[in-house]
């Protein structure tokens, strides 16, 4: 590939032409690699990184999990790449049971004999104590990102848990703003038309406010701890009053109790409503006669 290069340098080849030879045989190498198993790829690049970021032994096994004081079991599993929505980091093989993650980076400073350890961050990270229940606050990293904890989760009691915004830094979050967030959902006052609450919270999709069954997204513009009620209810109207593609309501979820609605998209395909999340309707389900309990079935399949 150097000499390659310098004859395009020189003017003896043609970039294009190399550009391309290269392009055709890095595609498949891509179309490759897109067709097998997630699993299967992290598999392979652990594999290939765990003498640069485990120190791997030649009896082939990883660091252990014990080597840490976040570790929650018998320090049985290995640590190895995980990748979720956010992108790769550093967990355990006995998750669930052990919650251990540290990012990649943050990992590679702690192995380094060289390291400061004030550098580094790992989670689960304890806060402090929550004064109105004495459970502490922590901060966690999972699967599909970061999140605020209240409290241990135990086999009767599953802790509170808030969706960290990427507003927020978890690297330097402190237990001020911690405490505000574990709060959620607030209200923020009454509606002026109908004194029906309007409710400021964290969903799936980031931060939002609520009224009846108008959702509207605060986006960046907005901090979810600092926006007021009349800020709130300017963007509620704006939602309220465009124009909407909603079909009917299609009815209630038991556990949730929250209103599933049926909308059809731009293409005439239907799709359903829940809050401010949007899902497919699988081909087997016809659309336009869709019943609460088919909502219930695609959703326990979707988990």
């Amino acid at each position: 590939m150097e000499q390659q290069l310098d004859d395009v340098a020189a003017n003896k080849a043609e970039w294009k032409e190399l550009v391309l030879k290269f392009w055709r045989d890095f595609q498949k190498f891509i179309d490759e690699v897109m067709s097998k198993p997630n699993r299967e790829v992290i598999d392979v690049i652990n594999d290939e990184l765990s003498p640069v970021i485990f120190n791997k032994k030649e009896d082939g096994m990883n660091t252990k999990c014990t080597s840490w004081t976040n570790c929650t079991h018998d320090g049985s599993g290995d640590l190895g790449i995980k990748v979720g929505k956010i992108g790769g980091f550093i967990g355990c093989s006995k998750y669930p049971d052990c919650k251990y993650t540290i990012s990649i980076g943050n990992f590679i400073k702690e192995v380094n004999p060289n390291n400061n350890d004030d550098d580094i961050v790992t989670f689960p990270r304890i806060l402090g104590i929550d004064a109105d229940t004495n459970k502490e606050i922590s901060i966690q990293l999972g699967p599909y990102g970061y999140y605020l904890q209240l409290g241990k989760e135990t086999d009767d009691e599953k802790p509170k848990r808030v969706t960290l915004p990427k507003t927020y830094d978890p690297m330097n979050l402190g237990m001020n703003i911690a405490s505000q967030l574990i709060k959620l959902p607030i209200t923020l006052g009454n509606y002026p038309e109908t004194e029906e609450p309007v409710i400021a919270n964290i969903g799936a999709y980031g931060p939002y406010v609520k009224y009846q069954d108008i959702f509207a997204s605060l986006g960046r513009k907005f901090d979810v701890l600092e926006i007021g009620l009349e800020q709130a209810v300017e963007l509620i109207n704006i939602k309220k009053n465009k124009p909407t593609n909603k079909v009917r309501e299609i009815g209630v979820l038991k556990r949730r109790r929250q209103k599933a609605n049926l909308y059809k998209g731009k293409s005439g395909k239907y799709y359903f409503k829940i809050g401010i999340m949007n899902y497919k309707i699988p081909a087997e389900y016809d659309g336009e006669n869709l019943t609460i309990e088919d909502v219930e079935k695609i959703l326990k399949t979707n988990r």
